[in-house]
């Protein structure tokens, strides 16, 4: 999973940015905000999803789905729920599909200092020359088409060449979002603008985040570069056929 700092780390967020954090996973996930304060794992079925989420932050492991998908995990330990493997075995009768992984990282500061490159807030017209200029996988992963806050790094002769934002999650959470032209990539322009989302992020209240998928080494790398520390990890399982 790429992990650039250990789990559990308790000086990593103040107590109110925590509070953030847990309010902000419990609004995404439908469960209560105590159950991430609480260590261990905890089970919550929904019947109106057709999926199995699990969401480890810190001591907690949260697992949402419905019945049959709950019950085929039962006894299943912490690690074993973020194995793809695994899931997919056990939840085999389901009809699973491993829809993705990843790692989540939190910074809570702001970056202080001038910066070396400069950025502009992206209109529509960077958006677009952005979204062109890279893989549309690569785009769809970075979420940028679901973050109205958005700012744009131009190269020196003239063109977009990195694009980053953040989509707030209830009142405290900032997910951060970017993407980078590939013929342009290995000059900063990528953890330029990025860090100047998450000082937006931060000047608007929110506590910074950030989600790389298992096996993508760029993001992992970028996120440590600027000062993410990874306190938990997410899988989910799309359930196609959820009440066999």
């Amino acid at each position: 999973m790429g992990i650039v700092a250990p789990m559990g780390d308790d000086d990593v967020l103040s107590p109110s940015a925590w509070s953030r954090v847990v309010s902000a996973w419990a609004i995404h996930t439908g469960v209560e905000p105590a159950t991430f304060r609480s260590s261990g794992i905890h089970a919550v079925q929904r019947e109106d999803l057709a999926a199995l989420v699990v969401v480890k932050i810190r001591a907690a492991t949260v697992v949402v789905a419905p019945y049959t998908g709950l019950s085929a995990i039962a006894g299943l330990q912490s690690h074993e729920l973020l194995s793809a493997p695994t899931l997919l075995e056990r939840l085999a009768r389901c009809d699973p599909e491993f829809i993705g992984s990843a790692s989540i990282g939190f910074r809570e500061s702001a970056f202080g200092g001038a910066q070396q490159h400069a950025i502009v807030p992206a209109d529509e017209a960077a958006v677009d020359e952005m979204r062109a200029a890279v893989p549309e996988s690569e785009w769809h992963e970075g979420g940028l088409d679901d973050m109205p806050d958005r700012w744009a790094v131009r190269s020196p002769d003239g063109g977009i060449a990195a694009l980053a934002g953040f989509e707030r999650w209830g009142d405290g959470l900032a997910q951060i979002g970017v993407v980078a032209s590939t013929a342009l990539r290995g000059r900063g322009f990528a953890r330029a603008v990025a860090s100047a989302a998450v000082t937006e992020a931060h000047n608007a209240g929110l506590v910074a985040q950030w989600r790389s998928r298992a096996g993508n080494e760029s993001s992992q790398r970028l996120g440590a570069s600027l000062g993410f520390v990874v306190l938990g990890q997410q899988a989910a399982v799309a359930l196609r056929t959820p009440h066999p």
